[in-house]
C-alpha cells in the first residue's frame, strides 16, 4: 500500500521537492533533484537563480495529483478562477494566493492542479 493515497490522511508528511530549471526551461522531478544535490557544488545550489526549489505540500488534488508550492490550481466552485499555492511564513503553511485560507487535506479534494507559475499563459495579468 502506498504511503500517500487520495482520501487517506497521513500524520507524517512526505518531504520532497521539485525544481524549476530556468536555464533548461523544464521542471525536474524529485529523483533529478536528489541527483543534483549530490553532484552540484554546495554553493551553486543556493546561488544559481535559474534553479527554483518548490516543496511538496503533502496534499493531492481531486484527481490524485501532488500539489506543490508554485502550482496553479482551479476550483469551479470558487469565485476566483485560479490560485497559486504559496508558502506563508507567518502562518507556517501553504496558502492559496489572494486568500486567507491555509491549504488543508479537506480543501485539497476540491482543487485541480492546472499547471505551475512557470507557465505564464496560466497567470494572465499576474506575470
Amino acid at each position: 500500500m502506498p504511503l500517500l493515497q487520495k482520501g487517506v490522511y497521513n500524520t507524517m508528511r512526505i518531504i520532497k521537492f521539485r525544481c524549476w530549471d530556468g536555464s533548461a526551461n523544464k521542471m525536474a522531478d524529485w529523483s533529478e533533484v536528489q541527483d543534483w544535490i549530490h553532484s552540484l557544488p554546495w554553493d551553486d545550489m543556493f546561488t544559481d537563480d535559474s534553479l527554483v526549489l518548490e516543496q511538496f505540500t503533502g496534499l493531492l488534488d481531486k484527481s490524485g495529483v501532488e500539489i506543490y508550492e508554485g502550482d496553479v490550481v482551479s476550483n469551479p466552485h470558487d469565485t476566483k478562477p485560479t490560485h497559486i499555492i504559496e508558502w506563508n511564513e507567518s502562518q507556517a503553511g501553504f496558502m492559496l494566493s489572494g486568500s486567507c485560507m491555509l491549504m488543508s487535506f479537506q480543501l485539497s479534494e476540491f482543487w485541480t492542479v492546472i499547471g505551475n507559475i512557470h507557465q505564464p499563459e496560466l497567470l494572465g495579468d499576474k506575470t
